[in-house]
């Protein structure tokens, strides 16, 4: 069959190219930084939380010696691995008002409502230790206010002028992931 000159691709996205231009006044940032600051550190995260990030950087401001004591703990995602095992018993959950019963039910709890409380039926696992946590077990971790994830920064090295210093392997070599 001959090719139809009506069917055209067309594009539905409204983003524009960035270019060639915006390339290079990233890259004449990143040379005049260079010249400006008298260092550069490399390093990798754990975990990456946006929020936790702006706070290491408002740290980071007043002291630059804190790579290796930062850590932060959060709420685990879907997919993260389980740090421990949690398992709620049978019995009344008074941490929840009577009103997310519907809630806790789609989350696959086996619940009741009895007298406006919020009873489990039968004792239910809510992750098991060194496994990818469901979509529904990391909010019943977050309901239970249990948090399993940790944002760490590894420094991987640090560059000044006529100084290059490596204090760990870089992500090639190590089971850290990085972005």
């Amino acid at each position: 069959m001959p090719k139809s000159k009506r069917d055209r691709q067309v594009t539905l996205s409204k983003t524009k190219k960035k270019g060639r231009e915006h390339k290079e006044t990233i890259v004449n940032t990143i040379r005049q930084a260079a010249e400006d600051y008298n260092s550069a550190y490399v390093f990798s995260f754990e975990n990456m939380r946006n929020h936790k990030f702006k706070e290491f950087r408002d740290q980071l401001k007043s002291n630059s010696r804190l790579f290796n004591e930062y850590e932060e703990h959060d709420f685990a995602r879907t997919g993260s691995v389980s740090t421990e095992k949690v398992e709620l018993m049978e019995g009344p959950l008074e941490q929840f008002s009577h009103v997310m019963e519907p809630f806790l039910r789609k989350q696959g709890m086996p619940v009741r409502l009895n007298k406006g409380v919020i009873e489990l039926v039968s004792d239910f696992l809510v992750c098991d230790e060194g496994k990818p946590l469901s979509p529904e077990s990391a909010r019943i971790l977050r309901l239970l206010g249990t948090k399993m994830a940790s944002f760490r920064l590894h420094l991987i090295c640090r560059w000044s002028p006529g100084d290059f210093e490596q204090y760990a392997p870089g992500p090639d070599d190590s089971g850290i992931e990085s972005s």
